[in-house]
């Protein structure tokens, strides 16, 4: 995992389905311990800096869990992924729920992480972004039909600058990024102590 791009992703393949997964979770992050370290919301959790150490770009670490299984993956996001889960310890309530699939290469729960902002610093992000590609693809047809009637395509320059203020802020936010790396660790250092608390330990990870 690069800890260098707009939002960091990781992969962690965990063995166990994905209703023994949620349940080891929550009940960890129901202790008093865990208490404002971390929630769990279903298959989605959140890891967040504590407030008094938060700065502008501090992130904050999302994870999902979803099946490892590439039908059941399907299935999982075409309907109710809660309904899967439950369906799916149901299945296999009379066996032991850490061994997954019979097939221990496909089975187990997939723990998707993701680092990103906060949410109105990353909300601000985007309607910048959404705001500057409006102005260039109107610059470039404003430019284009200047061209075509034979004057000059001043509009071009607009559609410019609305570049560089996207590669400006792209570079602001890998700046603001790596001045929070030591946070980003440390979010990532409290789920692995949370997935070894659990016997979560993963299988492997990407």
């Amino acid at each position: 995992m690069s800890l260098i791009s707009m939002r960091p992703t990781f992969r962690l393949r965990l063995a166990g389905d994905l209703k023994f997964v949620q349940q080891r979770l929550q009940e960890s992050l129901a202790h008093p311990a865990w208490k404002d370290r971390g929630q769990i919301f279903g298959d989605y959790a959140e890891f967040h800096v504590a407030e008094d150490e938060q700065r502008y770009w501090s992130p904050h670490l999302a994870i999902h869990l979803e099946p490892v299984d590439h039908q059941l993956q399907i299935q999982y996001r075409q309907t109710d992924g809660a309904r899967l889960a439950e369906a799916e310890g149901q299945d296999r309530g009379a066996s032991d729920p850490r061994a997954g699939d019979s097939n221990t290469e496909v089975g187990g729960t997939m723990l998707v992480g993701r680092f990103a902002p906060r949410q109105n610093v990353w909300m601000l992000v985007w309607i910048v972004y959404l705001a500057m590609a409006f102005l260039i693809f109107f610059a470039l047809v404003y430019a284009s039909v200047q061209y075509w009637m034979n004057t000059t395509p001043w509009a071009i320059s607009v559609g410019l600058a609305g570049i560089v203020c996207i590669l400006g802020l792209h570079m602001v936010s890998m700046v603001g990024q790596s001045w929070s790396s030591d946070q980003m660790h440390e979010l990532r250092a409290r789920l692995d102590e949370l997935l070894l608390e659990t016997g979560l330990e993963p299988i492997d990870a990407a």
